[in-house]
């Protein structure tokens, strides 16, 4: 981790997407959590733990943008990782439990 995240371990927004690496966005979740950090993502209103996360299935390629230019609900590319320490806490905080999948 840098200094910064290894001092102040902030949450952290981040921006993932496996088309523009295939086969290697995963490698991004399995550093962070090296670093002590566990990934959430939103999906239709709902946190879910990214520990199961398909990308082959919520990151369909056709799903990116609509002939309108939105997203789809149903492509995620948005992930906030907390640091495990201040997990439980923090979505105690956002009235969610740790076994919401």
């Amino acid at each position: 981790p840098s200094p910064l995240t290894a001092r102040c371990r902030p949450v952290l927004h981040v921006e993932i997407e496996d088309r523009h690496h295939p086969g290697r966005s995963g490698e991004i979740f399995q550093t962070l959590e090296r670093c002590g950090y566990r990934g959430w993502y939103l999906h239709r209103g709902t946190l879910r733990s990214a520990e199961k996360f398909d990308f082959a299935h919520l990151q369909q390629p056709g799903l990116a943008k609509t002939a309108g230019g939105q997203r789809h609900p149903d492509y995620i590319n948005n992930f906030f990782f907390l640091p495990a320490e201040r997990e439980a806490e923090l979505l105690s905080r956002l009235g969610v439990s740790r076994g919401v999948d």
